[in-house]
């Protein structure tokens, strides 16, 4: 679960980076149903 909560963080600190400080870029894409889809999936673990 740790592994799991560690990537949701990461999604998080991605979404931020999305939010204010474009130019910056991120790995991937990421959304708020994102994060909570992958919140659901680690509350059901």
């Amino acid at each position: 679960m740790t592994a799991a909560l560690d990537d949701v963080r990461w999604m998080i600190e991605e979404l931020r980076v999305q939010q204010f400080a474009q130019q910056l870029g991120t790995a991937g894409t990421t959304s708020a149903a994102r994060i909570r889809k992958a919140l659901d999936r680690v509350r059901r673990s």
